[in-house]
């Protein structure tokens, strides 16, 4: 499915499900479905503008997030990918206001994911089953009086940012940087 306005709008309390969803550079597609459920079988292209509206989306496919890298960033809240399903994020940016549940494979293709929490100040889990290491590439949080919870352990491979919020773990659900990874001292908020 092509959106190529400004005023593409996803709408009900039923599923909606996509094969391929592209959002084309004039285009804007809102999720307006917080009791109903976006499900994308394929392939994600953001060219354009992607407004959540606080709706989660579930991956039940293989899909890979594609765009213009540089300009166009797609902001997910909340993230569902299903068992045995896989998701490869962008490879410049992906940024998320709600959580990560990790229920299938979840590929970092180099790049950055960010951490906001819409402003809330809530708590974003990354979580999922089986409790094997999610790993991602470079990680930034930046979740003004909010955290993250590691559900599950949690490797980063080149670098962490820590500008607003903390990252909550326990003794089996751990944050690894691996050995050339990077760390900034953070603020005092985070």
């Amino acid at each position: 499915v092509f959106f190529n306005s400004p005023t593409n709008e996803i709408l009900g309390t039923g599923i909606t499900s996509f094969n391929i969803l592209n959002i084309t550079v004039n285009g804007i597609l809102t999720s307006d479905s917080l009791t109903g459920k976006v499900f994308v079988v394929g392939n994600w292209t953001n060219n354009g503008d992607f407004l959540h509206n606080g709706s989660d989306i579930t991956f039940d496919g293989t899909t890979t997030i594609t765009g213009n890298a540089g300009s166009v960033v797609t902001n997910f809240n909340t993230v569902i990918i299903n068992p045995t399903k896989t998701l490869t994020l962008h490879g410049t940016e992906t940024d998320f206001d709600g959580n990560i549940t990790n229920n299938g494979t979840l590929a970092h293709n180099s790049g950055l994911v960010v951490f906001l929490g819409n402003g809330l100040g809530n708590t974003q889990n990354i979580n999922g089953t089986p409790a094997t290491p999610i790993t991602l590439n470079s990680v930034s949080v930046d979740n003004l009086s909010g955290n993250i919870l590691l559900e599950r352990p949690l490797t980063i491979n080149t670098q962490l940012t820590l500008t607003n919020g903390n990252i909550t773990t326990t003794a089996t659900n751990i944050l690894t940087l691996i050995e050339a990874a990077l760390s900034t001292s953070g603020s005092a908020l985070s």
